[in-house]
């Protein structure tokens, strides 16, 4: 065997150790997205159950229901309410977040998309998003005002 025969050889068995080292990064960079979604999720589920479980060990549920019921609430009911719809908001905006940067599948979006959408048909939404808006990113704030138009116009 010449020289010139043992160098295809190790030419074409280098060829093969890199093709099998693309796919292998391939399948890498493939687990990696899905373990990244799925602590993403997770993420926002925790939130989620924080945010669910701080309605349960307060008065925010009744303030919340005589707000949606029209009645008149104290300033100090307000504030809560206020902080509320923040937190809740803040909720809202990770979960537009992450969905833009493809963390969040389009089903899970269109969930908190449909809560957010009746959310923001609310009188008492309408009322506080005014005064909230400014501490949210101004993608986000074009996806609730695009929310709150098409609940207006419905």
């Amino acid at each position: 065997m010449s020289w010139e025969a043992v160098g295809a050889i190790a030419e074409l068995l280098s060829a093969v150790g890199v093709l099998a080292t693309l796919f292998y990064l391939a399948h890498q960079i493939k687990l990696n997205t899905k373990e990244i979604r799925d602590s993403a999720l997770q993420s926002l589920q925790e939130q989620n159950m924080a945010f669910l479980d701080s309605d349960i060990h307060t008065e925010i549920g009744d303030i919340f229901d005589r707000a949606n019921a029209g009645e008149a609430l104290s300033p100090a009911e307000n504030a809560k309410l206020r902080i509320w719809f923040v937190r809740g908001m803040k909720l809202h905006e990770q979960v537009f977040l992450q969905h833009q940067r493809g963390r969040v599948d389009d089903e899970i979006f269109t969930t908190y998309h449909n809560r957010l959408a009746r959310e923001m048909s609310s009188s008492w939404a309408v009322k506080y998003w005014p005064w909230a808006q400014h501490l949210f990113l101004p993608a986000f704030i074009q996806y609730v005002e695009s929310l709150r138009d098409e609940a207006s116009s419905a």
